[in-house]
Order: structure tokens, then C-alpha cells, then sequence
């Protein structure tokens, strides 16, 4: 799959594929609070203004999301995605730490809600491969 640089810092870097409307996060090390948010919030202002609906997030070298990251996600961040799409979101975790991550809650806080669950499926990967497939159909 052929991706783009849109932007990149010390802790992410951003690439996407427009015809494809996918966008991929790729953090390179650990990071929360304003910096991830800095970043979510740039490469979603990129996903808007391109029509983009898929999101991979390689988030193998992400240790841990703080609950304010996971609470700011579910009541900031999700809403203010364009409503007017469906959005798949393949989250790449280690399989070491799947049943440890918050992205867990993420799902579930989801599933809970009727107006994020209307808009948003979220998956959880181990391998990139196979959230690129997924993300594809």
C-alpha cells in the first residue's frame, strides 16, 4: 500500500493515502497528553479535509494510554469526526499486551454509546497485515 508523509514529530509520524482514505499513525515512542492529542487532532483535521474513514494505528511502541488520553478519546476526539461517515479503526498492539490495553475500554465505550457505535468500528491487530486486510473490505 502506497502512503504518503503528511506530517511527523518525535513521537508520530502520519502518512495516508487519499484514494484509499486511509490514514496511518505510526508512533515511534511513547507518548500522552498533549502531544498525542497534538497529534490525533492534526491528523484528524487531515482525515476531514480528504474524505478519510480508515484509520491504522501502529501503536506497538505506544506503552499505555492514560485513562484522561482514553476518557478525552471517547468524548473529544471520536465526536468531532466527520458524522457522516462510517470509520474503521485497526489498532496494531503487541500481542504481549492485548488483553492489557485500554484501547479494551476504547472498544467498549463504543459499543455502549449509540451515536459513536452508529459511526465507528474499532479492532483491535497483533499483525499489520491482517488490519490492512480488514481494512480494505
Amino acid at each position: 500500500m502506497t502512503l504518503s508523509k503528511v506530517f511527523s514529530d518525535e513521537y508520530v509520524v502520519v502518512e495516508a493515502n487519499p484514494e484509499k482514505e486511509l490514514i496511518k499513525l505510526t508512533w515511534s515512542q511513547h507518548t500522552s497528553g498533549l502531544p498525542l492529542r497534538a497529534a490525533l487532532e492534526e491528523a484528524l483535521q487531515y482525515a476531514i479535509h480528504n474524505g478519510i474513514s480508515r484509520w491504522l494505528f501502529d501503536m506497538r511502541k505506544l506503552c499505555y494510554t492514560t485513562i484522561a488520553d482514553q476518557s478525552w478519546t471517547t468524548h473529544t476526539f471520536f465526536p468531532a469526526f466527520d458524522q457522516w461517515k462510517r470509520h474503521k479503526l485497526a489498532c496494531l498492539v503487541p500481542s504481549d499486551r492485548l488483553e492489557l490495553l485500554p484501547e479494551n475500554l476504547i472498544q467498549e465505550a463504543i459499543q455502549n454509546d449509540f451515536h459513536l457505535r452508529d459511526h465507528f468500528e474499532l479492532e483491535l491487530f497483533t499483525e499489520i497485515e491482517t488490519a490492512e486486510l480488514w481494512l480494505s473490505v
